[in-house]
């Protein structure tokens, strides 16, 4: 790296760090001996360097009408990117101290944005690629084609399933979940217009490409090749709906803790991240190249949901309705076996009662049975006759 820097780009690498983690690209922060700092983009073998050289060429053309983008460094030849020793890199300066917009818009950030992003959509209307114009949906959004491009990423994962926690794994679970909301797509876009209007657009404008410094726009990196046109509207929308910002006000979408549960789900993470259509590995730390440890991109909304679920579970309020019905029913059950004890035990009660008056009667009777026999037996003993009614004789009897 630092020889490639040195004989194609007059820069001397005094140091080179490990730089923000790519999608395909390796990306190093490099400082050279003047104290500047470079970004460095490694690009893969296979990569196809025509388009990627396009691709610097839009942001330049970008950065030309006024566009917040990082200068390009050429090299001493005047190329965008150089190649050596089975190597291709591209250097544009460093954005410092600035974050991506993955943790969601909000206050002024959302007006910078608007602007500058309507600056972009205004310079790139003018490329030498085409002006505006207006094309069938189906160019926009052509779902059969997403349809069967996503079959074949299938098919190649079930002749060799990529290993459980790895990106492949993760990449073979969301383009399953995009392929089970085609028809949902298709039911949408066939309430728009026959045509849009579709322009040469950033092509990847995405909160990791959307560099943001305090409530103002550091900078937007990572264009695509112009090729294809993309209506406006579309990458506006990657921006203002992508999960990071609709998941960015957690009273307004954890409609989960309203006891908004969808059928088969629970009041957890893992509805969480199926309601929201984001993979549920967002939810967790993450690691980086050099294996240091980094967020989610969605760890702060879990934790966020997590909190509130405590809370709303210490003041006694279960969210879940499946959830406080079972807690419901498990009252109701302690309560039948609180009942059924002392039902137990007034039963036990009410039987040593009954075994002693059966013991008492038997008793009774048995005595009974004794003076019975006792008069039945001869005697000396005679009865005397009842003088109630005679008058007893005065003086002795003698």
């Amino acid at each position: 790296m630092a020889g490639i820097l040195a004989s194609r780009y007059g820069i001397a690498a005094v140091a080179v760090g490990g730089g923000p983690a790519g999608t395909v690209t390796r990306n190093f922060v490099v400082a050279d001996r003047d104290g500047r700092r470079w970004f460095v983009k490694s690009y893969p073998p296979g990569t196809d360097l025509a388009e990627e050289r396009e691709a610097l060429a839009l942001g330049e053309a970008a950065r030309a009408g006024g566009v917040p983008v990082p200068a390009v460094r050429r090299t001493v030849a005047g190329e965008v990117i150089a190649s050596a020793g089975g190597t291709a890199v591209s250097v544009a300066e460093y954005v410092a101290d600035a974050e991506t917009a993955e943790g969601g818009l909000s206050g002024r950030r959302w007006a910078a944005v608007g602007e500058v992003v309507g600056r972009l959509h205004r310079v790139l209307a003018g490329h030498r690629a085409g002006p505006p114009r207006p094309v069938p949906v189906r160019e926009v959004c052509d779902v059969e084609r997403a349809r069967r491009r996503l079959e074949a990423s299938l098919a190649a994962w079930a002749a060799a399933p990529p290993p459980p926690e790895s990106f492949a794994a993760w990449a073979h679970r969301t383009t399953a979940r995009r392929l089970d909301a085609l028809p949902e797509v298709a039911a949408r876009l066939a309430g728009l217009p026959a045509t849009l209007t579709a322009q040469v657009v950033h092509g990847d404008l995405s909160s990791p490409n959307l560099l943001l410094r305090g409530p103002s726009v550091a900078a937007l990196i990572d264009f695509r090749p112009p090729g294809r046109r993309r209506s406006a509207a579309w990458e506006l929308g990657r921006i203002v709906l992508d999960p990071r910002t609709v998941l960015a006000r957690p009273g307004d979408w954890i409609r989960l803790l309203a006891g908004d549960v969808p059928p088969g789900g629970k009041c957890d993470i893992k509805t969480l991240a199926t309601q929201a259509r984001v993979a549920r590995t967002g939810f967790y730390p993450k690691k980086n190249r050099d294996g240091s440890p980094r967020p989610g991109p969605y760890q702060h909304l879990a934790e966020e949901f997590e909190r509130r679920l405590t809370e709303l579970r210490e003041t006694g309020v279960i969210p879940d309705p499946r959830a406080a019905q079972i807690e419901r029913l498990k009252e109701q059950v302690s309560g039948l076996k609180e009942r059924l004890a002392a039902s137990d035990a007034q039963i036990e009660g009410l039987a040593y009662f009954r075994e002693r008056a059966l013991s008492q009667i038997a008793a009774q009777r048995m005595e009974i049975e004794r003076l019975r026999d006792v008069l039945a037996t001869p005697s000396n003993v005679r009865a005397l006759p009842n003088s109630s009614g005679a008058n007893a004789p005065y003086g002795s009897c003698s």
